[in-house]
């Protein structure tokens, strides 16, 4: 019988995830489209910041969060380590909608947070996976993920559950705001319906991980660079790689790469570019950054959506993934990411479910 890693079927059933996600996202479509997040049009309206509260993987969907809420909704927002606001002056926060991300809605770090935002004023979602949860009864309101039990201590299925969420939550502060017509929603609403058969035939063509991960076998580090929305990703797609891999990998901000951490790069140091093509200022941006990298002569692999002008056919390897719209790429992103993580570890013998040092509820800092 053919064995099958719990993080291996998690990644597989994303899709399935995110089809069901998205068609509870099509409520934003219907006239009493606002208990899918709880609060209605008025009281969408009185929220003028919005600050989440997460750890670990959560803490990167909420990264995208924030592009997404920003754009979407014109709101101020805030992405803070639960475990750092915990430490942080107690400031009021009237007219605040603070979101609490966690997997399993037991993270101390994030509920002692959600806890001292609720007490100076905050209005408080809880994003989980978990109904019976702290996280759940804890906050004023919650959207269930609904993603199903995540078994493998490395977050997968969850982390794209998140970031569908906070992409629906993003347009629902939008529509509360009256800043997103009813045609610029349904055609969102159906671009996240479009992202599960993309994402099957992403998970279906494997060529860049099982490629990669044979080529990093022996690797001790590895830069990832993204811009944007893709440095959220490529934030989780090094957490992965450090948590199921043992690999030091590394991400930065496109931008950032050249202030400092280009020094890094020579012939013995690989990194991996990710580079959606939308939107084109960022791309371009980016192609600027893959140059400098070949001129240092850096092993150098490319993630991306259509081919940078700036690399031939020797300067690096191109792997390419489908077109989609700037915010969903996201997903297509993030899943190659997660196989490589788990064909890496398991190419090293390694426990890829449970590695070493971790457990799947993650308490407070001792």
């Amino acid at each position: 019988m053919h064995f099958e890693h719990h993080m291996l079927r998690e990644i597989k059933e994303q899709p399935a995830v995110l089809a069901a996600l998205a068609k509870r996202g099509q409520l934003l479509l219907e006239k009493d489209g606002g208990g899918l997040f709880g609060f209605d049009d008025p009281e969408g309206a009185s929220f003028q910041r919005i600050l989440f509260l997460s750890c670990g993987s959560s803490y990167h969907a909420s990264l995208a969060g924030k592009w997404m809420v920003e754009t979407f909704a014109g709101l101020c927002c805030q992405v803070e380590y639960a475990h750092e606001y915990r430490l942080s002056p107690p400031l009021p926060l009237e007219n605040c909608l603070v979101v609490g991300l966690s997997q399993s809605g037991e993270t101390l770090d994030t509920l002692e947070a959600m806890r001292k935002a609720k007490q100076a004023g905050a209005r408080i979602l809880s994003i989980c996976n978990v109904a019976n949860s702290t996280a759940i009864s804890l906050a004023h309101t919650a959207f269930l993920l609904e993603a199903g039990p995540e078994k493998a201590v490395a977050s997968t299925k969850v982390v794209s559950a998140q970031l569908a969420a906070v992409f629906l939550l993003a347009l629902r502060l939008g529509i509360a705001h009256g800043r997103l017509p009813q045609e610029f929603v349904q055609k969102h609403v159906q671009n996240l319906m479009d992202i599960p058969n993309q994402l099957s035939t992403v998970l279906q063509n494997d060529s860049f991980s099982k490629e990669v991960a044979l080529a990093l076998h022996e690797a001790k580090q590895l830069l990832i660079v993204g811009k944007g929305l893709a440095y959220a990703i490529a934030l989780e797609g090094a957490l992965k790689l450090k948590e199921t891999c043992y690999l030091h990998a590394e991400a930065f901000a496109g931008g950032e790469f050249r202030h400092g951490p280009m020094a890094l790069v020579e012939p013995t140091v690989p990194t991996l570019l990710l580079m959606p093509s939308l939107p084109q200022e960022s791309f371009e941006l980016m192609q600027g950054t893959a140059r400098e990298i070949r001129e240092r002569a850096g092993p150098l692999w490319v993630l991306t959506q259509k081919r940078p002008e700036t690399l031939g056919e020797a300067d690096a390897q191109l792997y390419f993934l489908p077109q989609a719209d700037a915010f969903l790429s996201t997903f297509l992103f993030l899943a190659p990411l997660q196989t490589l993580a788990y064909h890496l570890a398991h190419g090293r013998g390694l426990n890829v479910d449970s590695p070493r040092g971790l457990c799947k509820a993650v308490v407070a800092d001792p």
